[in-house]
């Protein structure tokens, strides 16, 4: 188990805590580790949109030579802005 050193204090609807409550029971969890794993999922660093462009354009195109994956980055980082 991690180990917990904030506390952090939120209020809810009744309807959000009886969701959770529900929730909780039924995939045998604290509404506390549900609570942690929606903060994960939503708001924990991930790979950017360029990343994953990059990624992709690699997977299409094993032998791109440095310069092609140059304008590559250079396109996939001018199409964010």
């Amino acid at each position: 188990m991690a180990d917990y050193t904030r506390r952090l204090q939120i209020l809810l609807t009744e309807g959000q805590h009886e969701f959770l409550t529900q929730l909780a029971e039924r995939r045998g969890q604290s509404v506390a580790d549900l609570v942690r794993s929606a903060v994960q999922a939503a708001y924990a660093p991930q790979a950017s949109l360029t990343e994953l462009r990059i990624i992709e354009q690699l997977r299409a195109d094993a032998f791109l030579d440095s310069a092609a994956l140059e304008r590559a980055l250079a396109q996939l980082t001018a199409d964010e802005r």
